[in-house]
């Protein structure tokens, strides 16, 4: 399955959330960082000239995303049962034809910008960022299904329970 959201939308408690319950997961940023080889300190350098020159956007993009797709095709090449596969910017790569269902994780905006701010986002950062993606709107259009992480951690809890369950009863998951 293929997992998306914006920024702050909450993907990684999602993420996390389906590994706790024995899902196969699987994070596209951690695997680009372990592609790139930088330092955290250089991905935060590289990632605020990036979301304020398009151009460079792209470029780092070109760069970084074949390697990535391959690993993560090599990873799961292998894999059974449900696997839950973050991948940020799914349907802006068209990517969505590799998973058996896509999942989009939404929430308000007033949400996303306080849980970027208790990550050290500044408000002006994380609008920059937000405006590279796609709206929630068009995640929602475009997923198979969709949670909104606006609640309480339990009610997300929740949720991922319930689609755990369901996913798991129908045998979904995996890469095409």
């Amino acid at each position: 399955m293929g997992l998306t959201g914006g920024i702050g939308s909450g993907k990684s408690a999602v993420l996390a959330e389906f590994a706790r319950r024995g899902a196969a997961t699987l994070s596209l940023d951690e695997l680009a960082h372990e592609v790139s080889g930088l330092e955290p300190a250089e991905r935060k350098a590289l990632a605020a000239k990036v979301f304020s020159d398009p151009k460079a956007l792209r470029r780092l993009e070109r760069a970084l995303h074949p390697p990535v797709l391959r690993e993560m095709a090599r990873r799961l090449a292998g894999a059974r049962g449900l696997t839950v596969v973050d991948v940020p910017l799914l349907f802006e790569k068209k990517l969505e034809d590799r998973f058996d269902v896509t999942l989009a994780v939404t929430a308000g905006l007033k949400t996303r910008l306080a849980r970027l701010a208790r990550r050290g986002t500044s408000p002006a950062e994380a609008r920059r960022r937000m405006k590279a993606q796609l709206p929630a709107a068009e995640h929602r259009r475009r997923a198979d299904l969709v949670i909104d992480n606006g609640g309480s951690r339990k009610d997300l809890t929740e949720k991922v329970r319930q689609y755990h369950a369901a996913l798991q009863s129908i045998a979904v998951g995996g890469v095409k």
